[in-house]
């Protein structure tokens, strides 16, 4: 058997492939959005139309992709207190002009996107929290990985003026501690109105290199 230079794989891996035209992309895509059930179409034409620079298409998300997208939906509960359950979903890309990584997505659409600047990311890394404001809409944390570190990020963000915006993160390294998503929430705990403590276990910055567990106070 004769080997390739590994220099050769990584290149032929890497070829990414031929890109379409944006109007033969554009139109492809509404073919994939409209093999849809009615009620997920309509969702992702909505933020299409929102969130899409037609002139600077990203993905062009296939029918298998979007299905996908769908099928790993996760439930999450009342977020905004309207009285009716949300959930969470992810697409890739949908405009090379202001996307970097994957988004998180509501079915509730008076919510806004919520970019996890990864492509490493599934609907369970977004988790809902108390509302630390105590401003009628909880907060949100998501667990944030590259995939390659082993340093993991919780991030709580707060909606304000129609836009997620970061409040505290906390680092871990899965090392030592790897939580399964079920325990996100535990590592995040409201202190009073606006004040919040995250759980941090790294050994970064430590000197004899062994693993501190502390928690970190943030404030609105």
């Amino acid at each position: 058997m004769r080997w390739l230079p590994l220099t050769f794989l990584l290149v032929t891996c890497a070829r990414p492939a031929r890109q379409l035209p944006a109007a033969e992309q554009h139109h492809q895509l509404m073919m994939a959005v409209d093999s849809l059930p009615s009620h997920q179409s309509g969702l992702v034409k909505y933020y299409l139309k929102r969130y899409r620079d037609t002139a600077l298409p990203g993905n062009a998300l296939s029918i298998a992709t979007l299905k996908k997208c769908f099928a790993d939906a996760q439930p999450l509960g009342d977020l905004n207190g309207n009285g009716q359950p949300d959930t969470v979903f992810v697409l890739p890309e949908l405009s090379s002009a202001t996307d970097e990584g994957y988004s998180y997505y509501f079915t509730d659409t008076s919510l806004p996107r919520l970019p996890a600047n990864t492509y490493c990311c599934h609907p369970s890394q977004l988790f809902m929290l108390d509302d630390m404001d105590e401003d009628g809409v909880r907060e949100v944390g998501t667990y944030f990985t590259s995939c390659a570190s082993r340093f993991k990020t919780l991030i709580v963000y707060s909606l304000e003026n129609n836009d997620w915006q970061e409040k505290g993160r906390s680092v871990f390294d899965i090392f030592y501690n790897h939580p399964g998503s079920t325990v996100f929430p535990n590592y995040i705990r409201k202190k009073d109105k606006g004040k919040f403590e995250m759980l941090e276990y790294t050994d970064a910055g430590n000197r004899h290199g062994q693993p501190v567990r502390r928690w970190l106070a943030f404030q609105f």
